[in-house]
């Protein structure tokens, strides 16, 4: 059986993401693997579901076109996981860290 493996591309928050979907990567499942990126930069900017701008992941056959395309799988995913306590702590440190290099020091 002869598997398609397609791409996607779409904007979140100023950060593309990049998404590769290979169904049936192996009996019964299929892979997602998602890449960020930033136009203005050389590195993989952390999105709620990757600190390190890549992720790789397995679901059931089926499961991640089950309510649309690979790329709503991920928007929803996206969207709960940005609620988590730990991307928002990330995100209130990275307000912080751009606070702190805008603030000018006396010494």
């Amino acid at each position: 059986m002869e598997c398609k493996i397609s791409t996607y591309t779409f904007c979140w928050n100023d950060i593309l993401i990049h998404i590769t979907y290979h169904p049936n990567y192996f009996a019964g499942v299929d892979h997602l693997e998602i890449r960020t990126a930033k136009p203005d930069s050389s590195c993989r900017p952390a999105i709620p579901l990757t600190e390190t701008g890549y992720k790789s992941h397995f679901a059931p056959h089926g499961d991640i076109t089950a309510d649309g395309d690979p790329v709503a799988y991920v928007k929803e995913a996206l969207a709960e996981a940005e609620q988590s306590p730990s991307w928002q702590a990330y995100c209130q440190e990275q307000r912080e860290i751009e606070e702190a290099a805008r603030q000018q020091s006396l010494f």
